[in-house]
């Protein structure tokens, strides 16, 4: 079961925002970032004739919720 905690960490990435020294286009935040890194390791990986899905996903979910909690 998934705890109140986690869902609360999960949309608080969703109004983390991203910055730095750059301009930007539009604003993006944290929940953008961590989907585009995912996407294009996961599609990195489906070219690869031996690689994990599964690990792959585990990782993902892994580092995304890492950076919720350090971004926080």
């Amino acid at each position: 079961m998934i705890s109140a905690k986690l869902i609360e960490h999960i949309f608080k990435a969703a109004s983390i925002s991203r910055w730095n020294d750059y301009p930007k286009m539009t604003n993006l935040v944290e929940l953008d970032k961590q989907a585009h890194k995912f996407i294009i390791a996961y599609f990195i990986a489906k070219q690869e004739q031996n690689a994990d899905m599964n690990y792959i996903i585990e990782a993902g979910i892994f580092e995304f919720l890492s950076r919720v909690v350090v971004t926080d």
